[in-house]
């Protein structure tokens, strides 16, 4: 065959092989177009996942919060926690921006066993693959969340000398002491109450202390009258007494027994020693609700009366031990001591030398009375922080000019000093208070 038509058939058998091959290249080409399409539609469809379930987790999130700050009130229910959290849930989704996203079946499920809210939501991102593959037309998900909350507590007693002696004014101050001590003591219950969530999350209960302790509306269900005392029955099964409602000390008992069965003593009559009944009276823990009336109770307190620190010291245990549930309001009944979210804090303040007890009876000299008063002060201290599981923070009010270093030493005794404060003048007693306060509240907030 001549060389020039052997060239032409070559020509023609390449032709026919490079047209073979450039059909298997494009049929190539479009799978691999098509591959690339749908792995861009597949990042596309994961980008909106993900940009969806952000969304309705930082919703979901809120939304539990919400739940759980609202299982935090004492009347709270499952419909009231619920409540909140949808109208969280709805504040964070009404202007929610996602291509295709629906979502249903908002749930909410509080645990009141442990503080804790759980949300959920069904969820589904229309796929790009809908008009191509019906049967994964959605990415389905169903994202949830779960909140523990429970805010620190504050129980509170805040024990207040009123003896005679804070009618007096202090060098160098402009005031009597007892109008220094209502201020600092509204202080206290401003600044607490003002950082208060709900109506049990602080609570603060008074026991003003002179020679006795005035047991005001407790005294028929926490002591037995003396049969010399004048005391009688009355219609309503309790006893009410014509001369007052003041107790004195348990004997030899230095702890927090249930007044119920274990009544405490009134002063037979005639009286002896330096007792008196302060017009001042114990008030149980009281709440948010309440702070106006504890400010009028302490802008009502006057001072009379001799020094029975340890009777003050036992009260303020007293009115923090869920075993005295049993004799106060229902309001007012504390906290476990097994609750690690209930802080318990006495505030313990006094201006002068403890000088009154009744342990020994009519009859016993001063030195003695002192002994045994700063003695049960002493024991109470010690099992309140043992037992009563209570911080104790003490405060010396113008101590300077008593010639004995005794009642400051027996105050940094009980609470350590750490927590004792030297106040010599009424200015001095407001920033201890304040200091005092602002270390409640860290203390809160660390645990």
């Amino acid at each position: 065959m001549h060389s020039g038509t052997k060239l032409l058939a070559g020509l023609v058998v390449a032709r026919r092989y490079w047209l073979d091959r450039s059909g298997s290249v494009a049929m190539i080409g479009g799978l691999l177009l098509t591959v690339a399409l749908m792995a861009m539609a597949m990042a596309l469809d994961y980008s909106r996942s993900l940009s969806a379930k952000s969304t309705l987790q930082a919703a979901l999130d809120a939304a539990a919060l919400a739940g759980a700050k609202a299982l935090q009130d004492e009347s709270a229910t499952t419909a009231s926690v619920q409540a909140a959290s949808q109208a969280m849930f709805d504040s964070f989704t009404a202007n929610l921006k996602v291509h295709g996203l629906t979502y249903a079946n908002f749930n909410t499920s509080p645990n009141f066993a442990n503080d804790s809210v759980t949300t959920s939501v069904n969820a589904k991102v229309a796929s790009i693959f809908s008009r191509i593959v019906p049967a994964a037309s959605f990415v389905n998900f169903t994202p949830s969340a779960t909140v523990s909350y429970a805010y620190e507590k504050i129980e509170l007693a805040m024990v207040l000398d009123v003896t005679g002696s804070m009618n007096w004014t202090p060098p160098g101050d402009v005031q009597p002491k007892i109008e220094s001590m209502r201020q600092a003591a509204k202080i206290v219950v401003n600044t607490l109450m003002t950082d208060s969530p709900a109506e049990k999350a602080v609570r603060i209960a008074m026991a003003p202390f002179s020679a006795s302790v005035n047991a005001g509306g407790l005294a028929n269900a926490v002591s037995v009258p003396n049969s010399s005392s004048g005391c009688s029955w009355g219609w309503k099964w309790s006893w009410s007494c014509p001369d007052d409602t003041c107790v004195i000390e348990r004997p030899v008992n230095h702890n927090d027994n249930d007044p119920s069965s274990d009544k405490i003593a009134t002063m037979p009559v005639p009286s002896f020693g330096n007792y008196v009944c302060p017009n001042a009276r114990v008030v149980p823990l009281q709440g948010l609700s309440q702070q106006a009336t504890l400010l009028s109770t302490i802008d009502g307190y006057t001072a009379n009366g001799a020094t029975a620190g340890h009777i003050g010291a036992a009260w303020g245990w007293y009115l923090l031990s869920p075993s005295w549930g049993s004799v106060l309001p229902v309001a007012s009944v504390p906290g476990p001591t097994t609750d690690k979210h209930v802080h318990k804090h006495v505030i313990f303040m006094t201006d002068g030398q403890f000088n009154t007890s009744y342990l020994g009876g009519a009859g016993v000299s001063s030195t003695q009375q002192t002994n045994d008063s700063y003695a049960e002060f002493q024991a109470f201290c010690t099992k309140m922080k043992a037992q009563g599981k209570v911080t104790i923070w003490t405060v010396g009010f113008d101590l300077g000019g008593l010639g004995t270093t005794r009642p400051k030493d027996e105050l940094v005794q009980c609470s350590g000093a750490d927590h004792f404060f030297d106040a010599p003048t009424g200015a001095d007693l407001k920033a201890a208070f304040s200091q005092i306060v602002k270390n409640m509240r860290s203390m809160r907030v660390s645990s």
